[in-house]
C-alpha cells in the first residue's frame, strides 16, 4: 500500500514538473506562434509539449528557435503517419488499420458485376474507362490510386500481385508496396508485351491528393488565399507528370491520416480541404435547409493560420459533440461529395484549362443532382470533356454521397454518416469506415429500426438496392441507343441544329445517370431521389433517340427520293452492271502437272450455271435502279 502511494506520488510529481518545462518551450514558441498557441490552450492537448509532435529532436527545436528559416522541425503526425497519434490512441489506430476483407481490391465499375456494366460506352474514352475500381479501406486510399491504371499511365504497380494482402504491421506507407516502373520495369524483356503500349491514361493531379493523403496537409494553400500566390504554399495545382514525382519520391506515401479530420492543436473536428471551405463559405453546411443552416453557423468556425506565413492556410473546426445540427458529417465532405479536380474545358472557348491557372479546376459545386448541370454549364462555364462519339459535353461525376444524403428520410431525422459507417465499437466511433452491413447491421440500422431482425434489415437495404439498379441499367439502354443514334445521324447528314439539340439531351441525362453509378450506395441513401432523377434520364434519352430517329427516316426518304428523281442518262446501262462475257479465245492444252501442283477452280457444270445467272443479274439490277 505504502509502496502504491509513493509511485503515485512521483508520478504526479513528474507531470507537475513535465508541465513546468512544457510551458517554458512553449513560452518560447509563442513568440511566433501565437496563434497556434492559442489554439492549443482551447483543447484537451494543452498539457503536452510541443516537442511531443515537432521536432526530431532537442537540438532540432533550438536550432529552429535559434535560425527558424534555415531549420524546419517535422512535423511527426505528417512524418510518421497514423502510427504516431496511435501511441496514445491505441483504439483508434488499430480499428483504422482494420480491412474490410468483403471489399475486393480491383473490381471494375464496367465489368458485369460492377456498378455500371455500360460505363465504357457511355464515357468513351474519358481516363476513367481505362481503370475505374470500386473503392477499398481508407487505409487503401492512396496505394490503390497510385496503382490504378488510369492514375499515372501505368508507372507505379505492386512488386508482387500478393501485397494485394499487405504484409503484416504494415502502416499505411505505399512506398515498399509498388514499383516505378520508370527506374525499374518488371515487364522489359517479356516476349509476350515486348513493343506493346500498357492501356493506360494519366488523370492524377495534386489536387486528387487533397483527398488521398494527408502528406500535403501543410503544404498547400487555401483558394480564398489567392491559390498559390502568396508564395507560402509548398505544393501546387500541378497536373499528373509533377504528382507523379512526388510519389516517386515518397514526398506523398501515406493515406489518410488521423489529422484530416482531427485538429490536433484544438482537437476539435475539422475539414482541411480548400474546395469545401469555400463552399460552406458561401452556401453553409446545409444549403437546402434554411433552419439548420442558421443553427449550424453558431456551432463552426473558420480559422486562418500560421500568422508567420500571412494565415496562408483556413480550416473549419466545431466540437465534436455538436447534436443539433450534426456536423461530424462535415469530414466526410471531404471527399464525398461532387467535384472538379481534373484540366477542364472551357464551355465558350473550348479551351482546356489548366490546373495552376484557373481556380475553376479546384471546385466542389455543393448543389444536388436536379443542379449540377447547370451549374457547370451555365454559371462556372465548364465541362469536363467532350464525348469520344457523340461530342457532347459531359460532367464526369465523382461520389456524391453527401449531396444525396441530403433531404433524405435519414438526413431529416438527423442521421449522419458517422450513425451509419461509424458506429460505436469498443467504446468509441469505428474509426474504418464502411457498409453498414459489412460492419453488421445489428451495430447500424437495428439502433433504430428495433422492429426488424438482422436478416429483414438486409432484404430491405438489398431490395432498395436492387429496384435501383434497374433504373441504372434502363438509363444505361435509352443513353447508349442515343449514342448510336447521334453517330448514325452525322454519317448521313442530318441537320446539325437537330444533332446539337440532342447532344444537350445527352449530356443532361448523362450525369442525371453517371451521379447514380458513382455515388457509392447504389441509391439507398435517397431512393425517391434516384428513383426520379434515373427515370428523368431515361425520358430525356430516349426523347433525344426517338427525336433523331424520325430524323433518320426522313434524311433517308430524301436521298432515296433523289435516287429516284436523277436522270435517265445517268442511271447505269447494263453492261455497267454486268460486265460482257466475251468468248474465250482456244487455247494450247494445258500442261499435264502432278496431282500435288493443280490449282482448283470453278469448272464443269458449275461453270455453266454461273456464266447463265449473269444476264439475270443484269436483269435485276436495272430493274432496282428503275
Amino acid at each position: 500500500m505504502r509502496y502504491g502511494v509513493v509511485v503515485v506520488s512521483m508520478l504526479l510529481a513528474m507531470v507537475v514538473m513535465l508541465g513546468t518545462v512544457s510551458a517554458a518551450v512553449k513560452e518560447q514558441c509563442k513568440t511566433c506562434h501565437s496563434d497556434m498557441y492559442g489554439f492549443l490552450q482551447e483543447g484537451k492537448h494543452k498539457t503536452h509539449d510541443c516537442s511531443l509532435c515537432h521536432g526530431d529532436s532537442t537540438k532540432q527545436l533550438q536550432d529552429h528557435m535559434s535560425n527558424p528559416k534555415k531549420t524546419k522541425p517535422s512535423i511527426k503526425p505528417l512524418e510518421e503517419g497514423p502510427k504516431f497519434c496511435g501511441q496514445c490512441h491505441e483504439k483508434y489506430y488499430e480499428q483504422y488499420k482494420d480491412i474490410n476483407w468483403k471489399s475486393i481490391a480491383k473490381i471494375e465499375k464496367a465489368s458485369p458485376v460492377g456498378r455500371a456494366p455500360a460505363f465504357d460506352l457511355l464515357l468513351h474514352r474519358y481516363g476513367f474507362v481505362f481503370e475505374h475500381a470500386e473503392p477499398r479501406s481508407h487505409v487503401f486510399m492512396l496505394l490503390d490510386h497510385v496503382i490504378v491504371d488510369r492514375g499515372y499511365k501505368g508507372r507505379f504497380r505492386l512488386k508482387d500481385y500478393s501485397l494485394f494482402v499487405p504484409p503484416e504491421g504494415w502502416d499505411g506507407d505505399i512506398t515498399p508496396l509498388i514499383v516505378d516502373t520508370k527506374k525499374n520495369n518488371p515487364y522489359s524483356g517479356r516476349a509476350d508485351v515486348k513493343g506493346l503500349k500498357p492501356w493506360v491514361a494519366g488523370a492524377g493531379s495534386t489536387i486528387c491528393l487533397q483527398c488521398k493523403t494527408t502528406d500535403m496537409v501543410v503544404g498547400w494553400e487555401t483558394i480564398s488565399k489567392g491559390g498559390n500566390k502568396t508564395g507560402y504554399a509548398k505544393f501546387m495545382r500541378w497536373g499528373n507528370a509533377k504528382t507523379a514525382e512526388l510519389i516517386a519520391a515518397g514526398k506523398i506515401k501515406r493515406s489518410l491520416n488521423c489529422v484530416h479530420c482531427h485538429d490536433p492543436h484544438m482537437t476539435k473536428m475539422r475539414v482541411i480541404r480548400d474546395a469545401l471551405i469555400e463552399a460552406v463559405k458561401k452556401k453553409g453546411p446545409f444549403p437546402y435547409d434554411k433552419e439548420k443552416n442558421e443553427k449550424a453557423k453558431k456551432l463552426y468556425k473558420i480559422v486562418a493560420f500560421p500568422s508567420v506565413k500571412n494565415n496562408y492556410r483556413e480550416i473549419i473546426v466545431w466540437d465534436a459533440d455538436a447534436k443539433d445540427p450534426k456536423l461530424n458529417w462535415l469530414t466526410c465532405a471531404q471527399c464525398h461529395v461532387e467535384y472538379e479536380c481534373n484540366p477542364v474545358t472551357d464551355v465558350k472557348t473550348d479551351k482546356k484549362v489548366k490546373h495552376e491557372e484557373d481556380p475553376r479546376t479546384n471546385i466542389f459545386p455543393w448543389v444536388n443532382v436536379n443542379e449540377v448541370y447547370d451549374y457547370y454549364l451555365k454559371e462556372v462555364g465548364i465541362y469536363t470533356f467532350k464525348h469520344g462519339i457523340t461530342k457532347a459535353k459531359l460532367i464526369k461525376a465523382q461520389h456524391p454521397e453527401v449531396e444525396v444524403w441530403w433531404e433524405s428520410k435519414h438526413e431529416k431525422n438527423n442521421v449522419d454518416c458517422i450513425d451509419c459507417h461509424m458506429p460505436e465499437i469498443d467504446g468509441i466511433a469505428f474509426h474504418s469506415p464502411r457498409s453498414p452491413q459489412d460492419i453488421g447491421v445489428d451495430k447500424t440500422c437495428l439502433k433504430c429500426h428495433k422492429e426488424w431482425d438482422v436478416e429483414q434489415a438486409n432484404y430491405v437495404i438489398e431490395s432498395i438496392q436492387e429496384y435501383s439498379k434497374g433504373k441504372m441499367r434502363d438509363a444505361e439502354f435509352h443513353l447508349s441507343r442515343l449514342v448510336d443514334r447521334i453517330k448514325l445521324a452525322e454519317q448521313i447528314g442530318v441537320d446539325p441544329a437537330k444533332i446539337e439539340e440532342a447532344r444537350e439531351l445527352h449530356a443532361r441525362a448523362h450525369i442525371l445517370w453517371e451521379w447514380w453509378t458513382a455515388e457509392n450506395s447504389d441509391g439507398f441513401h435517397d431512393p425517391d431521389e434516384a428513383w426520379l432523377t434515373l427515370g428523368e434520364a431515361s425520358r430525356l434519352a430516349e426523347k433525344g433517340w426517338k427525336m433523331l430517329d424520325e430524323e433518320i427516316k426522313k434524311k433517308m426518304e430524301e436521298l432515296q427520293a433523289k435516287i429516284e428523281k436523277a436522270p435517265a442518262e445517268k442511271v447505269p446501262k447494263a453492261e455497267e452492271v454486268v460486265p460482257k462475257v466475251e468468248k474465250p479465245a482456244p487455247e494450247k492444252p494445258a500442261e499435264v502437272k502432278p496431282p500435288a501442283e493443280e490449282k482448283k477452280g470453278i469448272c464443269g457444270p458449275t461453270a455453266i450455271i454461273a456464266l447463265a445467272m449473269l444476264p439475270l443479274a443484269g436483269y435485276l439490277a436495272l430493274k432496282r435502279r428503275r
